[in-house]
């Protein structure tokens, strides 16, 4: 799967989960104040629906732990590659830095993978 894409860029996600939240807000909001309850069913099923996806979620990644470690510890090194390219990248690796009070993915050796570092320590 390709994270880079469109599809999995965080504006996009936000915005399509705000989208869906909103739709199952208005038919609980609507099914409540029009006591209307096909659209109080719909409500329900949506958070039914809701629930019984995250708990799938959380469960996949708790059985494919190494596998999902893989993954954030591959793009984490992506981003220390990358780390001037982008600011909003930056941003984001110094707050997790910053939150978890650690330096690079493993130690501070993976900065020797940036670029703007190899170039300085010649």
């Amino acid at each position: 799967m390709d994270f880079n894409s469109m599809a999995v860029d965080p504006a996009t996600v936000l915005l399509i989960v705000g989208a869906i939240m909103f739709w199952i807000g208005f038919f609980g909001w609507v099914g409540a104040l029009r006591e209307n309850t096909m659209f109080l069913q719909v409500f329900a099923t949506s958070l039914v629906l809701l629930f019984l996806g995250e708990a799938a979620v959380g469960i996949l990644a708790f059985v494919m732990k190494d596998r999902v470690r893989g993954v954030v510890e591959e793009h984490m090194f992506e981003a220390i590659k990358s780390y001037r390219d982008d600011s909003d990248l930056r941003d984001a690796v110094n707050v997790a830095q910053r939150t978890f009070q650690c330096c690079g993915v493993r130690n501070f050796t993976d900065w020797q993978e940036n670029v703007l570092l190899q170039v300085l320590q010649r």
